[in-house]
């Protein structure tokens, strides 16, 4: 969350005037899709008499410089209120092109980015109490078939598919610390998006697409790493 201070105009008083409010703060540039800090540029209230949204606020990307538009609405809890991102223009790129260049990811995890991108246009529709349940379910699937691709030893395929088996058990068995403590962190705050009170207020459905970004970048490079590893040992043979 950022403080800024917004604008608006006072119909009673007939003047400009200003409004002290907290803010989702972005974390990602729908222009260039670069995740990271996004800098307030400047923003403004609404009055009562607009029916979809509180406020607006423009953001600048540090990596293209170009402007996004936030339409924006107040969300409140235990007796806190915010600012929450609800659109943006300009509209979200293509899935592929905004967490992943990699053709080899795509096409190992189809049943991943299908769920990812069905969970991303919920959150463009500003069906936010679900969108962030959707991308848990893109981790589960992400994690299964990594492991059902290049499984350890003593996982075996029953055992992955068994209804049975938890997304914490399977991600146990992931060999590489790096994809291990990513798909928890992502798992952790998938929960919180299924319950009733939060574990992680702090953190919210950008944080975690923000972790998946990084764990398919990790997945590219295992994935890299395995190949190269089954070239060596060809070799040895």
């Amino acid at each position: 969350m950022i403080s800024e201070t917004l604008s608006y105009y006072d119909f009673d008083e007939k003047h400009h005037s200003t409004y002290d409010v907290d803010l989702e703060e972005p974390r990602i540039c729908y222009h260039c899709n670069h995740t990271g800090e996004q800098i307030f540029v400047s923003g403004m209230v609404f009055s009562e008499a607009n029916e979809n949204e509180d406020a607006v606020c423009f953001f600048n990307c540090y990596y293209c410089q170009k402007t996004s538009i936030h339409f924006m609405s107040f969300k409140n809890r235990n007796n806190y209120s915010w600012l929450e991102t609800d659109s943006v223009l300009p509209k979200a790129k293509l899935i592929e092109n905004q967490i992943t260049q990699s053709n080899a990811v795509l096409e190992k995890f189809p049943e991943f980015f299908n769920i990812y991108n069905q969970s991303q246009k919920a959150q463009d529709e500003k069906l936010d109490q679900i969108a962030g349940m959707g991308f848990r379910k893109a981790l589960e699937f992400l994690v299964t078939d990594f492991l059902l691709s290049y499984p350890p030893d003593g996982v075996v395929e029953e055992w992955l598919k068994n209804p049975k088996t938890s997304l914490s058990n399977k991600i146990e068995k992931l060999e590489n610390q790096r994809i291990k403590k990513l798909s928890k962190a992502i798992s952790f705050l998938g929960n919180d998006e299924t319950h009733y009170t939060r574990r992680h207020p702090e953190h919210d459905v950008e944080s975690i697409k923000m972790f998946i970004k990084a764990l398919l970048s990790d997945v590219e490079n295992e994935m890299t790493l395995l190949e190269a590893e089954k070239l060596l040992n060809k070799g040895k043979k």
